[in-house]
């Protein structure tokens, strides 16, 4: 392999490495070029074929359609994963459930309709609303209260279960994201 030679795009003007590639995409703009060796000189030529143009949209629309399909699934299996996990928190005794609701009142976070009542009645804030960020910030709050607690396994099990959320809830978002760019691309 020979070292690599810098060339702009025709197209975006951003930088392209070139190796001893035959074809190369532009990483910017998409842009495919065929390299163009001669003696002492390479060149990028636009690769125009028409169809072969009309093939590589093809194959982008097949791919994106297939990375949406697979997107899809992904979220709908960390949405389950999440319902799991919030339910495993609803359902926990009623001294974990009164710290929660306990934390939930001091700090008032904003997670929807808290049930008016005191503590020690049932009831926990809805946590359907909560960000990863809230997540994180409980997750926080449990471990401080663990160290005046070191062998309570149940703070041990609200720790766990708010990573798993705040985790849960992070990579959501991200497939989220990625979801709408693969629909963009289609458009």
């Amino acid at each position: 392999m020979g070292n690599p030679i810098e060339l702009a795009c025709l197209s975006c003007r951003t930088k392209l490495l070139v190796e001893n590639e035959r074809l190369i995409v532009c990483h910017h703009c998409k842009t495919v070029f065929v390299v163009k060796r001669g003696i002492g000189v390479v060149s990028l030529i636009p690769f125009r074929l028409d169809e072969r143009e009309t093939e590589k949209r093809d194959y982008t629309r097949i791919a994106a359609d297939k990375a949406i399909k697979r997107l899809s699934a992904e979220i709908e299996q960390l949405e389950e994963k999440l319902k799991v996990q919030r339910e495993w928190v609803r359902n926990r005794k009623k001294t974990e459930r009164q710290w929660l609701y306990g934390y939930f009142a001091a700090r008032r976070v904003s997670l929807g309709e808290v049930v008016a009542g005191d503590a020690d009645e049932d009831t926990l804030p809805e946590l359907d609303k909560l960000t990863s960020d809230q997540a994180k910030e409980l997750v926080a709050h449990f471990r401080r209260l663990s160290l005046n607690y070191p062998n309570d396994r149940r703070i041990a099990g609200l720790v766990a279960a708010f990573g798993n959320i705040e985790l849960l809830l992070s990579t959501l978002e991200a497939k989220r994201k990625e979801l709408e760019d693969e629909k963009r691309l289609i458009d």
